[in-house]
């Protein structure tokens, strides 16, 4: 997730918690892609070896995202619905590109 918790929203309001609140100051904070986004773009080009590590195709690495992906709430009623409107546009751009 590269946006921060409180990315277009209201002042005051977030529009990304973590479920796991240990997790709450880190979100919109990578600087760099992770392991499973590596994974995932070597397993859309069908590469051998990722990141030193031989490919395993049996395994399904969207799926894994999905995952990791439940860990986070998305409190989009902070957002006004135009705002609103325009991430969720954004995320499934997004979405596409991988």
């Amino acid at each position: 997730m590269h946006f921060s918790k409180d990315d277009c929203a209201k002042p005051g309001t977030i529009v990304i918690g973590a479920l796991d609140k240990q997790y709450q100051d880190i979100i919109g904070k990578q600087e760099k892609p992770s392991k499973l986004d590596y994974k995932k773009i070597c397993s859309k080009y069908k590469c051998d070896v990722c990141m030193g590590e031989k490919m395993d195709y049996k395994r399904n690495y969207i799926d894994d995202e999905l995952f990791y992906a439940t860990h986070f709430l998305y409190i989009l009623r902070g957002l006004r619905s135009q705002k609103r409107r325009r991430l969720l546009i954004f995320l499934r751009l997004a979405d596409t590109l991988f």
